[in-house]
């Protein structure tokens, strides 16, 4: 049993409000190592790359697969998209017909914001999701039980949309409580 103890300390408000960068960690997912998808002491490549974002004046880095390059997550985040179509999308928590190869962790509030789309008639997508899709997206926001719904603006210098938070990541924002 490993236990840490430390002083919360909110996201800033400035954040919410215009959203933040995000960077693309150069460390890949492998979906296929059995630690994949599990929270685990074994971290030190998740924080090496939230470093290496923070050093960039970023908030996080997201996490593509290895070989096949789909989105899976963020360092400490679950990552969701509303794609150009205006559909509201995330990694599913496996591969596709390969169940046993985790793709992202099942973050609590991952599923607060999927209860909460369907709650609001908003149908959300668990699909494989590419850098393309990530660029093209309407809206691009994080999750974590920490931060709640985080909007992200910015991927490194892209801008996502027009740089400013969108109305379905305000909508499930306020709908979590976060």
């Amino acid at each position: 049993l490993v236990v840490s103890a430390a002083a919360f300390q909110a996201y800033p408000q400035a954040l919410y409000d215009k959203g933040m960068t995000v960077v693309i960690s150069p460390y890949k997912q492998n979906p296929e190592n059995p630690l994949t998808g599990h929270k685990t002491t074994s971290y030190f490549d998740r924080l090496l790359a939230l470093r290496e974002a923070q050093q960039a004046h970023a908030g996080e880095a997201l996490w593509f697969t290895a070989h096949t390059n789909y989105l899976a997550e963020g360092s400490i985040s679950n990552v969701f998209i509303v794609d150009k179509e205006g559909l509201l999308c995330t990694p599913p928590l496996a591969m596709p017909e390969k169940a046993d190869q985790r793709l992202c962790l099942p973050g609590i509030t991952r599923q607060a914001v999927l209860d909460a789309a369907v709650a609001a008639n908003v149908l959300p997508h668990e699909r494989l999701l590419t850098i393309n899709d990530l660029l093209a997206a309407q809206e691009v926001f994080i999750t974590n039980a920490i931060m709640g719904v985080m909007p992200v603006t910015h991927i490194e210098k892209h801008d996502v949309a027009d740089g400013k938070p969108g109305m379905l990541t305000r909508k499930f924002s306020q709908a979590i409580g976060a």
